[in-house]
């Protein structure tokens, strides 16, 4: 998305724990990734503060 030069942010959920594959997903331009499970709510906090750096 980045390289077709989308700039919203993108946010992964993902089941991973690995913190060298979030560095690599954050590495490549992704605002943020979350690890499941999580709570619906911090999601859409994280979600908020993205849209709101507009």
């Amino acid at each position: 998305m980045r390289r077709q030069g989308q700039t919203l942010p993108i946010n992964i959920i993902t089941a991973r724990k690995d913190a060298r594959k979030r560095a690599i997903v954050l590495k490549n331009r992704a605002n943020d990734c979350i690890t499941k499970p999580f709570r619906f709510r911090d999601l859409l906090e994280r979600i908020e503060i993205h849209l709101s750096r507009g």
